[in-house]
């Protein structure tokens, strides 16, 4: 019904090409949908079969935040008895595998950047620097 889609979705309705929950229920086998976080409770209405695959392609959870979204989801896809297969694509590296390449190398002084834990670097580096902003360092210095 048109009521059930918000204002900016309507106009898109009477396209050739636009598919409700019921088109999509009803092709299951044929059908990849993109939902994300906030789009989630479309599962409702289409009904996914049981063991269907649902693809997370986002960043591990690094927040509280991100934690309680991530426990939500993984409550929806329990619901709807959803697999999950997670691909990480934020573009930045997983937290660990900054810290083994850290161990690998050896590295003598950390300088962590971009990062809301750079204290969790310790584990890693006797030298951890905690840079500040518009502070200047000497590597030279540091050999």
């Amino acid at each position: 019904m048109e009521q059930d889609y918000g204002t900016k979705e309507r106009e898109f309705l009477n396209l050739p090409n636009a598919w409700r929950a019921d088109n999509i229920k009803d092709n299951q086998c044929n059908v990849i949908c993109a939902f994300n976080f906030f789009s989630i409770d479309e599962l409702l209405d289409i009904g996914p079969e049981p063991n269907s695959i649902y693809i997370h392609s986002a960043s591990e959870p690094y927040n509280e935040e991100m934690e309680i979204d991530s426990q939500r989801l993984q409550s929806w896809l329990e619901l709807f008895k959803l697999s999950l297969f997670q691909s990480h694509c934020s573009g930045h590296a997983f937290g660990d595998d900054l810290f083994d390449v850290a161990r690998q190398i050896n590295a003598k002084t950390i300088f962590p950047v971009h990062t809301e834990c750079p204290q969790s670097y310790h584990i890693v580096a006797n030298d951890l620097v905690i840079v500040e902003e518009g502070k200047r360092y000497d590597l030279d210095k540091r050999k």
